[in-house]
């Protein structure tokens, strides 16, 4: 035991490469838990608890060749990585490019923009992550040194630095930032690795990351051990078509495309589409082979150039290598049965629609769903399966669905009763609506959810543009009264993956942009789990053409940089956790989240900001046309005139006209006060500056009814009060 006046380091043991390693110290040694060999261990120091919060020398040196050095030349098997508590407890969301510019350090930021680019703009926690990760991959074993709380050099003994009760030390904040760390730890799936130790054996255990939903008793799916919930923010990567290995592995390196998904996009997961043939007839084919079969020579070339190692893998393996590549990345993976026949999808009449179809032979896609199920088991990266994509066309009927799907559910369950089973509808998977007459009267032991997909195609242009905020409300009410009620039951709620929406990442399609940040609101507002469509940005071999692009893609069609950046700004709120499980006791606060440009409001002492929602301020609000109240304050918000930035006024003033709100049109997205004259102003924020106003409410006449036609865009009057008890 630690005496209460010993100066306590927190130390943790990362442990690396595709499995976990246990250390026990049940001795004066180190031990290996499952061997009893000893592990010894022979660090080298590596500050990181400086003004800038990461480790030195990111400005002079790749990331991969310090560790490169740290093991082949210098020959430590292990690294002490500083830190400073308030990297965890105050600058969490302080990125790597603000904390170099807080210290004017231009020489040191070119330095990092040089060496080490992906981790610019990630937050000074993520780097630190990063880092780790980096340190894993080559085998050594990490440990975690709190060495002060005001991040500066160390040590000095009236630093403010040194004890229990000093100016920077304060007792409860440092336990604070202990707990951050090692909750950031337990029960991670990225660190499931070993370390590669001469004085060690390797030890092979899984840590087990599953995830449960309690058969209808909760909406969310939960960690297994901890119950708590995990959120899939998922992005599509196609693995289905032609090739049948995942796209862009022509175009880079895979570890380089899944330090992209983490690092640079901020998904925690992949759906991996993958057809049935693949497991049925083709799983002997290579890699090589199949890129020979279509005649894809300068995709062939791309492969060699960048993923060589994979060429002649079967296609199975090379899927199981990129699965297990995702999940030393710290990913979680969907396996999505996208189709039988590989091909693009999905038209009603391609053959793949549904049971019976030419490709779609119910017996064989069985059999595919067992072979996969049982070649995961096992495997704590991959946490679902999906039984199949977008069943539509004209033979659909609900009879042979409720027939064929249950017997699908419970083929996976009994060959693999760790993952989840996730169900699609009709209609494209837009329709689950007969389940509110029919039930699933199957047990697969709290493994159950169901999926949709959500987009504009085959919705009118002209109502979208002209009548945004009814035809949004009409949308919404389908998508709820199709799917959304599920989670939304009074009794037996269901999780709900919304596993593939999307938008045409160039920006140019009013409709679609309209439409997409309808869907934010009603994804924020319920916190769903999502799957983007999609992540590339071109495709191999597509309905006969080759290197085919695709706006839709996160990458751009060279999968060197991210498409559309603004995009991914509007996904980071709805990738985050807003609302718990374990949580749901915690009192509900709101956030006013703007879904247009992402962001939400933060009150900063009688300002107003917009800021990222993680950093933005709560609010309560009890019913509608009561105040908005900042949290834990007696003071509200407050309209002023027109063209006027809202004000936050105290106690006083929360009754008043100007201080009561309204939601209003038909998308329920405005939010109505009255200005001393008694006229109706909407809070609006402009998009170019992020400057928040009241102003007369777009496209809503006097009584705030939707006008029949409007030619302004209203979506910069979207406010939503998202409920989060996080």
């Amino acid at each position: 035991m630690f005496s209460p006046l010993t100066y306590v380091v927190l130390t943790f043991f990362f442990v690396f490469h595709c499995h976990s390693y246990p250390l026990s110290t049940s001795s004066r040694w180190i031990v290996e838990k499952s061997s009893g060999n000893r592990v010894k261990l022979a660090c080298v120091n590596w500050p990181s608890h400086l003004h800038v919060m990461i480790p030195e020398g990111l400005n002079k040196k790749p990331i991969k060749a310090i560790v490169s050095d740290i093991t082949n030349v210098m020959g430590f098997n292990c690294v002490r990585l500083t830190w400073a508590t308030y990297m965890y407890t105050r600058y969490l969301n302080v990125t790597v490019s603000q904390s170099l510019d807080q210290w004017n350090l231009t020489v040191a930021k070119d330095g990092v923009k040089k060496y080490n680019p992906e981790i610019l703009e990630m937050s000074i926690v993520e780097a630190q992550k990063a880092v780790v990760n980096e340190l894993g991959k080559g085998g050594l074993m990490v440990v975690l040194d709190n060495h002060v709380s005001l991040p500066k050099w160390c040590c000095g003994g009236d630093d403010g630095n040194a004890f229990f009760g000093d100016e920077f030390f304060d007792p409860d904040e440092w336990v604070q930032g202990l707990v951050a760390v090692a909750s950031q730890c337990k029960g991670n799936p990225t660190v499931v690795y070993v370390a590669k130790c001469q004085d060690a054996n390797l030890f092979k255990e899984h840590i087990y990351f599953t995830i449960t939903c309690d058969n209808f008793q909760h909406v969310f799916a939960t960690h297994k051990s901890s119950g708590n919930r995990v959120k899939l923010a998922c992005v599509n990567w196609p693995s289905h078509l032609h090739v049948m290995i995942p796209e862009g592995l022509n175009k880079k390196p895979i570890k380089a495309i899944v330090s992209d998904i983490t690092n640079v996009m901020g998904f925690n997961c992949v759906r991996l589409t993958w057809a049935t043939y693949m497991y049925t007839r083709y799983l002997n084919v290579t890699v090589s082979q199949s890129l020979d079969q279509w005649n894809l020579t300068v995709a062939k070339d791309g492969v060699k150039k960048y993923n060589p190692e994979i060429l002649e893998m079967s296609i199975v393996e090379a899927q199981k290598a990129v699965v297990n590549e995702l999940g030393k990345g710290g990913l979680m993976v969907v396996l999505d049965n996208h189709v039988s026949l590989p091909k693009w999808c999905c038209g009603g009449d391609d053959g793949n629609a549904f049971f019976g179809d030419e490709f779609f032979d119910p017996d064989e896609w069985v059999q595919g769903l067992v072979v996969v199920a049982s070649q995961c088991k096992g495997n704590p990266t991959v946490v679902a399966m999906s039984m199949r994509n977008e069943l539509r066309g004209p033979h659909q009927e609900i009879s042979i669905w409720y027939n064929f799907m249950q017997q699908g559910a419970v083929a996976i369950h009994n060959a693999n009763p760790e993952i989840l089973v996730i169900l699609s509808g009709l209609d494209y998977d837009s329709n689950l609506g007969f389940l509110k007459h029919k039930p699933l009267t199957i047990n697969l032991d709290n493994k159950l959810v169901f999926e949709s997909h959500w987009y504009p195609f085959g919705q009118s242009n002209e109502k979208w543009v002209a009548q945004t905020n009814e035809y949004c409300g009409e949308v919404t009410k389908t998508f709820m009264d199709n799917s959304g009620f599920l989670f939304q039951a009074d009794e037996n709620p269901v999780p709900l993956f919304l596993s593939e929406f999307g938008i045409d990442q160039r920006g140019g399609d009013e409709m679609e942009n309209r439409y997409f940040t309808c869907l934010l609101a009603t994804v924020a507002e319920h916190d769903i789990d999502w799957g983007l469509w999609q992540l590339p940005g071109s495709f191999m071999l597509r309905e006969g053409k080759l290197d085919v692009e695709d706006v839709y893609g996160m990458y751009d069609f060279e999968w060197e940089n991210i498409r559309n950046s603004r995009v991914l700004e509007r996904l980071r709120f709805i990738q985050t956790k807003i609302q718990g499980y374990n949580e749901s006791s915690n009192p509900t606060y709101y956030f006013l989240y703007h879904p247009l440009s992402g962001q939400c409001i933060k009150a900063s002492g009688d300002t107003l900001l917009m800021t990222d929602c993680q950093q933005a301020s709560k609010w309560n609000h009890d019913h509608d046309g009561g105040s908005i109240e900042l949290a834990n304050t007696p003071e509200c918000l407050t309209t002023s005139e027109q063209g006027q930035t809202p004000m936050i006024t105290d106690q006083v003033d929360c009754s008043s006209p100007q201080s009561s709100w309204n939601v209003a049109s038909g998308s329920r997205h405005h939010l109505v006060s009255k200005d001393n004259q008694g006229n109706n102003l909407c809070l609006e924020v402009d998009i170019s500056s992020l400057h928040i106003v009241t102003n007369k409410c777009l496209c809503l006449d006097d009584d705030l009814n939707d006008v029949p036609t409007c030619g302004y865009n209203p979506t910069r009057q979207w406010l939503k009060l998202i409920p989060t008890s996080i």
